[in-house]
């Protein structure tokens, strides 16, 4: 079965649990919501390892189509078996043709702040600093540092978007609906990175992962007792910006 018709499939089900005005409210597929500072441009997504860039994509993707804007993806790293560190680089290729989103490489010599600055990132996507997984806890850690390096360097502000996926992170502040569009793309990508998915077929349960955020981020962000935001899918972030005004 083609990935898009499996979100289709798991879409149906959804709403046919739903009365007649649900399903027309879910239908909608709200834009996202817009409570930040201001829009990113150019968003840099720092990936711990190749695969990461498919499921930490959720908020770039509506960045990318809805105000045009640039997404690259830094792989922090290849992961720990050096037999599979050249598959995973072409793997990432393919995962970002699919994206459309473009690949930044590390510089012989330059630190990960000079690449956020050569990059113009005025945004950042990055593990939370307590996303369980070792290399996601220092890729975070580092990812930190750096941003506030090339804030006092540059004088320019950097949103940072912290994401989850090993746990639940605390006091997310921002809930992004994600239409059936996004959630097929981000599979579709998923996908390209075959020698994971022959270890665990993680793809299988993106649209589950989604829609656990969606569940949890109605509540945690809005305020629990809220009524949900009618999206089936959505990815849950913690927006921090950093301004050269008050260095952190």
């Amino acid at each position: 079965m083609d990935f898009s018709d499996y979100v289709d499939q798991i879409e149906g089900l959804y709403l046919a649990g739903l009365g007649a005005e649900a399903r027309k409210a879910y239908g909608e597929h709200p834009s996202p919501a817009l409570e930040l500072p201001r829009l990113p441009r150019r968003i840099l997504l720092i990936a711990p390892h190749p695969d990461d860039e498919c499921l930490m994509a959720g908020f770039p993707l509506r960045a990318q189509e809805e105000w045009g804007a640039s997404v690259g993806v830094l792989a922090y790293g290849y992961g720990s078996d050096p037999t599979r560190q050249e598959a995973r680089r072409k793997e990432l290729k393919n995962s970002l043709q699919v994206l459309g989103f473009e690949e930044v490489f590390y510089e012989s010599g330059a630190s990960l702040s000079d690449r956020i600055l050569a990059f113009g990132a005025d945004a950042i996507v990055i593990p939370n600093r307590r996303d369980f997984h070792p290399t996601h806890i220092r890729c975070s850690e580092e990812s930190w540092h750096a941003a506030q390096s090339a804030v006092a360097r540059s004088g320019q502000p950097i949103l940072v978007l912290e994401t989850e996926y090993w746990g639940p992170m605390e006091n997310p502040n921002l809930l992004i609906p994600l239409p059936p569009s996004v959630v097929k793309k981000m599979g579709r990508a998923l996908m390209c990175h075959e020698g994971e998915i022959a270890r665990n077929p993680y793809h299988l349960s993106l649209p589950a992962f989604l829609m656990d955020q969606q569940r949890r981020g109605s509540e945690a962000v809005s305020g629990f007792g809220q009524k949900p935001v009618p999206s089936i899918f959505a990815q849950v972030y913690r927006a921090t910006e950093l301004s050269p005004e008050v260095g952190s």
